[in-house]
């Protein structure tokens, strides 16, 4: 409406990265908008067990306190290979 004051917006960008692992890994692109995770880690470099690291960036910089994020585990990686 017209007179309305208590007025919240919210940006969503959503994006899809593909990770290419044939001949060697590559890195996706970052824009450098919103949330994303970037770092040393690939994701298909990693076996059971082992140890990831990764970064969480807020508009191109690293996210300091103050922010909140839950990993939910994934489904199997191989289709035919539990």
């Amino acid at each position: 409406p017209k007179d309305a004051s208590d007025i919240t917006t919210i940006k969503t960008i959503s994006t899809v990265d593909t990770f290419v692992s044939h001949n060697g890994t590559s890195k996706p692109a970052l824009l450098g908008q919103g949330l994303e995770l970037s770092g040393p880690t690939h994701p298909n470099d990693l076996f059971v067990g082992e140890q990831a690291r990764f970064q969480l960036l807020s508009d191109g910089k690293p996210v300091g306190e103050g922010i909140e994020i839950s990993i939910l585990k994934g489904d199997t990686r191989y289709r035919n290979t539990r």
